[in-house]
């Protein structure tokens, strides 16, 4: 039934975990009333934005408690901007706000919070049901899934080569040293245990012949001329860019250490999160079919909703890092460092083997 009503009123490859959501509801309390699926989708939204909302307060949970509760006024207000960015699209069943606030939600807790096993699970979850929303959903969870993956572990650079000692003392590096297969294999192990659902959507989508209508046939503009059109309309929908790279700037080099000692992750991380989505973004609009002016008309007020988010998270998580500077929690009368259990946590995960 959810694919049915999917391939009716929307595009027929796209993931089917908001239409099955809403068929469990109609098959929960009855057929007679569509809207019902529409307020399944704004629950779900207004719970995916929490989950955002609920990394961000606990960024600061172990400071001080003004700073705690600053923090999570600080996280409520960014609930409120979510909802604010995604206009009618938050409350009238579409899933950009989900598949935006699912793929920040890995985001947040793969790439900013210290590196701990529940941070990791909750990002996984997000970035799993960021790829069963959207075709935008699961371009964005992979590029996060491997940022995580990189984050938590990294391959090695090299393969590095095997020492051969020859009988005239001579030693040489031959062939290649396969015990670094392992952590090649960790590495891959990292992407593709939470990329495997959005890839068996896409390989059924494949198999069974359904396609995009975005990318039906060819178009007549020029690949400069959708390129800059597309640039000018994402653009027009980031005013906060600014503010975000000059609240990022001024926090890394007045507040590096305090965003260290509440255990984040370094702000890079989200910022390519954030940029590689939109390169993304723009190439689609670039190779797809339809007239571009229309279809930046019709849709880049929810294709962006995701950078928007990004971004004003990083002007909170930053305010957030203010918020554990001003205040460190004390035990016995000496000063601890904010988030102290989470570091012990992150710097045992980076001391085991990789």
């Amino acid at each position: 039934m959810a694919f049915g009503l999917q391939n009716v009123y929307g595009n027929a490859s796209y993931p089917p975990l908001l239409p099955a959501a809403g068929a469990l509801a109609f098959e929960r309390f009855g057929h007679g009333d569509l809207v019902l699926a529409v307020r399944v989708t704004a629950l779900l939204n207004a719970c995916a934005v929490g989950v955002v909302g609920s990394g961000i307060a606990t960024a600061g949970v172990t400071s001080g408690t003004v700073a705690r509760r600053l923090s999570i006024v600080a996280a409520a207000a960014f609930c409120l901007v979510a909802f604010a960015v995604a206009g009618n699209y938050a409350i009238n069943g579409y899933a950009d706000l989900f598949w935006s606030a699912a793929a920040l939600g890995a985001v947040v807790w793969g790439l900013v919070m210290p590196r701990d096993g529940r941070s990791l699970m909750i990002a996984w979850t997000c970035a799993v049901a960021a790829s069963l929303t959207k075709s935008e959903g699961f371009t964005t969870a992979i590029i996060v899934i491997v940022l995580i993956a990189l984050r938590y572990a990294p391959p090695p650079l090299h393969w590095p080569k095997r020492a051969q000692t020859y009988p005239s003392g001579r030693v040489d590096t031959v062939g290649v040293n396969w015990r670094s297969a392992p952590l090649w294999m960790r590495s891959a192990g990292y992407v593709l245990v939470p990329a495997l659902p959005g890839i068996a959507w896409v390989a059924l989508m494949q198999h069974l012949g359904i396609s995009n209508a975005f990318f039906g046939g060819g178009s007549s503009e020029s690949a400069t001329y959708r390129a800059g059109s597309a640039l000018s309309g994402i653009a027009g929908h980031l005013v906060i860019l600014p503010v975000a790279l000059a609240v990022a700037l001024a926090g890394w080099f007045w507040l590096r250490k305090d965003r260290q000692r509440a255990g984040m992750g370094n702000p890079i991380w989200l910022w390519v999160a954030c940029l590689s989505s939109l390169a993304v973004l723009v190439v689609t609009y670039v190779v797809g079919s339809f007239e571009i002016h229309w279809w930046l008309q019709t849709s880049v007020d929810r294709t962006t909703i995701f950078p928007q988010l990004v971004l004003y998270s990083e002007v909170v998580l930053w305010l957030v890092v203010v918020f554990v500077g001003w205040s460190q929690p004390t035990v016995s009368g000496t000063e601890v460092p904010a988030s102290s259990e989470m570091e012990r946590q992150a710097q045992a995960l980076a001391d085991s083997p990789q």
